[in-house]
């Protein structure tokens, strides 16, 4: 293991480097904002200070794509986390991205979003995210209006772990999550 992955309070993920063989050594470093970015679609940004933030509380999946790069799935918050109109939990599949430096040595290795789903109005993210077979698997649960005592829904959602997004639609993938509203076409059976 050279690598590992951990979520904060606040959606942050950071990247703990392992390669080294003295414990002291390792490294701890920033690697995604769930919630910040210039890759994050509008309608998530959140100042860092922001009490609609949801916490990381599942770990990630990891998965190695067909060029040998690794693949991280995360969603932030977990069946007890509140959801509203305001507060979205959401789930990303992210690569690492690596630069060379002027000197010919490489950089920190940086998030690189394949796709982002942000979970509808008091939807809540149940996790962890499962990679299997090129698929990314997570399941949610939502309850209007958040009560104690309401009966909700539950879905369980599939998508490729590291297929890229169409630029003009954020946060659909690709069409791989039709909207429930609409009932589906003949055409799309």
């Amino acid at each position: 293991v050279s690598r590992c992955f951990q979520g904060d309070s606040k959606g942050m993920l950071w990247r703990i480097d392992l390669g080294a063989t003295e414990p002291s050594k390792w490294q701890m470093h920033f690697f995604k904002d769930a919630y910040s970015g210039a890759d994050t679609p509008v309608g998530l940004h959140l100042a860092a200070d922001s009490p609609d933030r949801v916490p990381v509380m599942s770990p990630p999946s990891l998965s190695s794509n067909r060029d040998g790069r690794l693949t991280v799935v995360f969603g932030t918050g977990g069946v007890a986390e509140p959801a509203s109109l305001t507060r979205k939990h959401v789930v990303y599949s992210l690569g690492e991205a690596y630069s060379l430096l002027g000197n010919g040595s490489g950089d920190l290795p940086k998030a690189s979003r394949n796709w982002v789903k942000s979970l509808g109005n008091f939807e809540r993210f149940v996790g962890p995210p499962l990679v299997f077979a090129s698929n990314a698997y997570w399941a949610t649960y939502t309850v209007e209006q958040a009560g104690a005592c309401q009966v909700g829904a539950a879905r369980f959602w599939g998508a490729h772990f590291d297929r890229r997004q169409a630029p003009s639609d954020p946060t659909d993938l690709l069409g791989a999550f039709p909207n429930p509203d609409k009932p589906a076409s003949p055409k799309d059976n």
